[in-house]
């Protein structure tokens, strides 16, 4: 659905509204990353190892808090993106975006830890199907869909799917035992810094793009990243799995099991990568250029850029999800800020001197380094602190 929603962006809108959509939605990706490390990551993580009947009802006390963080968090960036001058409308639909899809999420991550995928398919069925609803009828009454409309679309299918669910929680009297919200927010005091460094990685350069560059550059490297996004967002899926079954498999048979599942699983990621990126910059190399639309002639070699983008940060995330089911969160943190600086140089200087493929590039370095600082740190103990 985001593929979907984005793509009527794209082919509707001017390349200028689609870069303004792509930048919003980056900022929409960015509360979702905190509201799931401060709640969705620790908390699994505990969730996972506890019985059935534990999960389900403390499942249910912390959807309850992950609603109210996630109001309270969208009404500080309501008044934030009003203040830097974001449009109200576009901002308070941003902010209602940000509120449904993490508890969507948040739903989601309840569901996968008491393994009811199939409530959770559900879920993501209906989602699908009021979302395409709410987008034809924005089209139907437009004939485009603007960045506003398409993210009104969002915002009905994240809340009129778990308008229920959201009613249950806001209800619900259980509430989280003091000793467990004390663990969860032991890790989420390293969770959150982390993941405000994993999207400052990953999620920040479109504005460092549109502040070096141009809106125009960042309208060009979101619609490449398109062509991969399918695959990106299975794999975010696949990864939330990862890390229940990580738990499982550090209960049942140890960490050298764990670690060694991680790096097959990693390695598979790389190679894989490598030879659809290489695919990819040999099309770009031999294609005849009147093939391309007009408006993106670099689709191709940002497109070989992604797709190498999806299998390192891939990859990387395997390992993410075993430190994160071992509880190693500090270390999280202090590997992703020693990568970040880098990163952020990479983005910013790389297209002056390998184009705007250069821009993508340095994440994918980044993204690898980060792999290989887990891995070589996964079988050491970790200290007491984390």
């Amino acid at each position: 659905m985001m593929f979907a929603v984005q793509a009527a962006v794209l082919l509707s809108a001017s390349k200028i509204e689609f870069a303004t959509y792509s930048l919003v939605y980056s900022y929409v990706v960015m509360g979702q990353a905190v509201l799931s490390a401060l709640f969705g990551g620790p908390l699994i993580t505990l969730l996972s190892h506890m019985g059935e009947d534990a999960r389900k009802v403390l499942g249910t006390a912390a959807l309850r808090l992950q609603l109210l963080l996630a109001g309270a968090l969208g009404a500080f960036s309501l008044a934030m993106a009003v203040a830097i001058g974001l449009a109200p409308a576009v901002a308070a639909l941003a902010v209602l975006v940000m509120v449904g899809l993490s508890f969507r999420d948040a739903q989601r991550s309840v569901l996968a830890s008491q393994l009811e995928l199939g409530k959770a398919l559900n879920f993501s069925l209906w989602f699908a199907v009021v979302t395409v609803s709410a987008l034809g009828t924005v089209w139907l009454a437009t004939n485009q869909v603007s960045p506003a409309g398409a993210l009104a679309a969002l915002a009905t299918g994240a809340l009129g799917t778990l308008a229920r669910p959201i009613a249950r929680a806001l209800t619900s009297r259980v509430r989280l035992p003091r000793d467990l919200l004390e663990r969860v927010m032991a890790m989420a005091i390293w969770s959150v810094p982390g993941a405000m460094f994993s999207w400052l990685q990953n999620g920040f350069y479109l504005t460092l793009v549109a502040l070096s560059l141009s809106l125009s550059a960042v309208g060009e490297i979101s619609a490449a990243r398109m062509i991969a996004m399918p695959i990106l967002i299975m794999a975010s899926g696949l990864l939330r799995l990862a890390q229940v079954q990580a738990g499982r498999r550090l209960a049942a048979e140890g960490a050298a099991s764990a670690i060694r599942n991680a790096r097959q699983l990693a390695l598979t990621c790389v190679v894989v990568g490598v030879l659809v990126a290489t695919a990819c910059w040999i099309l770009d190399s031999v294609v005849d250029r009147r093939w391309l639309p007009s408006a993106y002639p670099h689709l191709l070699s940002l497109a070989g850029a992604w797709l190498a983008f999806v299998a390192a940060t891939t990859a990387r995330g395997v390992f993410t999800s075993l430190f994160q089911a071992m509880g190693r969160y500090r270390e999280l943190f202090l590997c992703g800020a020693f990568v970040l600086p880098f990163v952020l140089g990479g983005v910013v200087l790389g297209p002056f001197a390998l184009g705007l493929p250069g821009a993508v590039l340095p994440m994918v370095l980044g993204e690898l380094a980060l792999l290989a600082l887990l891995a070589a740190r996964a079988q050491r103990e970790p200290r007491a602190s984390t």
